[in-house]
């Protein structure tokens, strides 16, 4: 019988997928219900009028690509209102250096120099002497043992967490950590705690309850992206330590934007060192480029270098990369004035925003602007880039349903014009939507079901 209901399955699981056109992924995508839903969700934002907000690399039939920069960059300009200036709160190129000349003048000496990539990982022929100079950079500007750079920082939080730890480890993370840090953690096989957000007593209490594990991690983001919020790092670096584990410290969001000179949370909170095992983040932020790092002890950066699957199974980050970071750095340290612009745009646009803003959050580049609704954040994102401003429509599964939320980012660019009018546009139009329902009432019940 069991054998019957198993051949059953088999065939009806065949006849779906030759049901499919397997050359455009039809067979392969209806086979799984979720990901037919998934699509369906796609599909319909992007063939609406919700695709301007999203479809900046990813084309649908009928969408323009969209290009983004620096606030009101004539090429994504054009494609939305050819005689508007558009303010762009979008971006997260905390320190403007995105179009620094300086950083262009780098990257073309590096491919002068090295070509457009190095043809391998990093393990075999890929290591340039522009990267040694960028991960020598780094480790004088993060006050760190050494450094070793990855493609991305996705890839550095993965690699890091996997190569690490193991089956007989437990990693406990903040509720709201990066995924990043999550998978990490489900590729390692390490048994995996969630701690509610920033809250230290729940971190003690699982603390507690893990000792009979060999190894155990505390992994948090400095900074978090949806909350614009930082993590208490000495309360948990001093408790984590305390109880025997090792701590790791995600400082995406932070470089460029936590202490006086921008060099994150061991500057902010004035901590040693020795605070933080891990530092882990991106070269795609604040740094103008793509990549990311891990800062750690000589031991550590020696295995992720020569036995890390993101080392070894992937290619080196590219010349011009590498150069665009590195030209960064160098900026960032002779002009730290640009960290200190950063959050004083931040906290003039948290503040000409009034009720609408979050409560204060101690100084990071990022303002949430909580709506609880997927079509009323939607309705606000697409009427506000109408007008004039691009800010980021967040929705599931970014933030959990209830969450939804337009996301500002703050730029040294940003002029104190630019803020005052962001803020006045953003509450100008929320004012207006606050008893509303979206207008397209065919479109929310599509979205919605």
């Amino acid at each position: 019988m069991r054998a019957s209901r198993r051949l059953q399955r088999l065939a009806d699981r065949q006849a779906t997928l030759s049901s499919g056109k397997r050359g455009d992924g039809q067979g392969l995508i209806g086979s799984a219900p979720r990901l037919v839903e998934a699509l369906r969700r796609i599909q319909q934002i992007a063939e609406s009028k919700y695709g301007a907000l999203y479809e900046r690399q990813n084309r649908s039939p009928s969408a323009r690509r969209l290009s983004v920069g620096p606030p009101g960059r004539p090429q994504f300009r054009r494609l939305v209102n050819p005689r508007a200036e558009l303010l762009n709160f979008a971006s997260n190129s905390y320190l403007g250096l995105a179009d620094d000349p300086r950083v262009h003048t780098a990257v073309d000496a590096a491919i002068r120099r090295y070509g457009t990539h190095t043809g391998g990982s990093r393990l075999f022929c890929g290591t340039a002497e522009v990267h040694v100079e960028l991960e020598d950079r780094l480790a004088r500007f993060l006050r760190a043992a050494n450094v070793f750079t990855f493609t991305s920082g996705y890839v550095a939080n993965v690699t890091v967490v996997s190569a690490l730890f193991g089956p007989e480890d437990a990693v406990i993370l903040d509720r709201n950590a990066h995924r990043s840090l999550y998978d990490g953690v489900l590729l390692s096989g390490a048994a995996l705690f969630r701690f509610a957000h920033n809250d230290v007593g729940h971190l003690e209490h699982i603390l507690q309850k893990t000792d009979r594990f060999r190894r155990r991690l505390v992994a948090v983001d400095a900074v978090y992206s949806m909350e614009g919020d930082m993590a208490p790092v000495g309360e948990i670096s001093a408790l984590a330590h305390r109880r025997g584990a090792f701590v790791l410290v995600d400082e995406a969001h932070a470089i460029g934007v936590l202490g006086e000179s921008g060099r994150g949370s061991l500057e902010h909170f004035k901590l040693d060192s020795t605070a933080i095992d891990i530092r882990t983040g991106t070269l795609s932020k604040a740094i103008p480029s793509v990549g990311g790092f891990v800062a750690a002890s000589p031991d550590v950066v020696l295995l992720l270098r020569y036995a890390s699957h993101g080392a070894v199974f992937s290619a080196a980050l590219t010349p011009a990369d590498a150069a665009a970071a590195n030209a960064a750095i160098e900026i960032l340290e002779a002009e730290p004035e640009r960290v200190a612009r950063v959050r004083h745009n931040a906290a003039a646009l948290q503040s000409a925003l009034g009720s609408w803003s979050r409560p204060p959050h101690g100084g990071t580049a990022i303002v949430p602007i909580l709506i609880g609704d997927r079509m009323r954040t939607l309705d606000a994102a697409v009427e506000l880039l109408e007008r004039g401003l691009f800010v980021n429509a967040v929705i599931p599964p970014g933030v959990p349903r209830g969450g939804e939320r337009l996301r500002c980012f703050a730029m040294a660019s940003h002029t104190s014009d630019d803020t005052a009018a962001a803020a006045n546009l953003i509450r100008s139009v929320l004012d207006s939507r606050s008893l509303e329902v979206a207008a397209d009432a065919k479109m929310t019940a599509s979205f919605e079901s």
